[in-house]
């Protein structure tokens, strides 16, 4: 195994997770989301500490492993921080994970909406988050599992890359539905053309649509 993911959230209910983890372990597995395989996934849906996740970068940076995502789905109150991020009632800081492989991805949202834990492994009928091409072809699905969450995807940034749609001091957007505004339209993004395979791109889009939503709200907070 060459590459891991830990998605980690922060249900406090046995048997359920957040809806935001169960779309981004479901956007992992899809073709866009690089083909990944359920082996190469690790979920943490009642949150982990400090101490836990420092033992598991350092086991993680013993072995073959060439990437690394974390998605950290926290609370609707966790906000983002100078160094990095509130989670499970402590922060996270970058600089615990910066460094433990080449290519490493980090992102951060916030999703108050629990789901059944087999939600997860719901088949979507959305075309996007389909496991194989409608042609069949497997050649084109090795494109696809190359160039997405993967070692050829973060190779613009060697290290480390945090995603998050929020700016220091703010807490992450939530739709209406409770779920995480950021991870939602991170990954729409990718739908695009034109954002094909583009993690960076797919990021920009979700800040300007987070800070656009925040704008909006201010301005009817305001007028009220």
């Amino acid at each position: 195994m060459t590459r891991c993911a830990v998605l980690a959230g922060v249900s406090e209910k046995s048997g359920y997770i957040q809806k935001s983890l169960a779309g981004f372990y479901r956007f992992l597995l899809s073709l866009k989301g690089g083909s990944w395989t359920e082996e190469e996934i690790m979920i943490i849906p009642e949150g982990i500490d400090l101490a836990s996740l420092k033992f598991l970068l350092r086991r993680v940076s013993d072995g073959k492993l060439k990437s690394l995502v974390f998605y950290f789905c926290g609370s609707k109150d966790d906000v983002r921080t100078e160094n990095g991020f509130t989670f499970c009632g402590g922060e996270i800081k970058l600089q615990y994970i910066e460094g433990t492989l080449t290519h490493t991805a980090v992102f951060f949202d916030s999703c108050e909406s629990l789901v059944s834990e087999d939600c997860k492994n719901e088949p979507l009928k959305d075309v996007f988050f389909e496991r194989k091409p409608a042609c069949g072809n497997d050649e084109v699905r090795q494109v696809a599992a190359s160039c997405s969450l993967s070692v050829d995807s973060l190779r613009k940034k060697t290290g480390l890359s945090f995603f998050c749609g929020c700016k220091v001091g703010e807490k992450t957007l939530l739709l209406e539905d409770g779920s995480g505004f950021y991870t939602n339209v991170f990954i729409k993004s990718l739908q695009k053309a034109e954002k094909l395979f583009d993690v960076f791109a797919a990021d920009r889009d979700a800040k300007f649509e987070c800070e656009l939503a925040r704008q909006n709200a201010y301005a009817e907070f305001s007028v009220l």
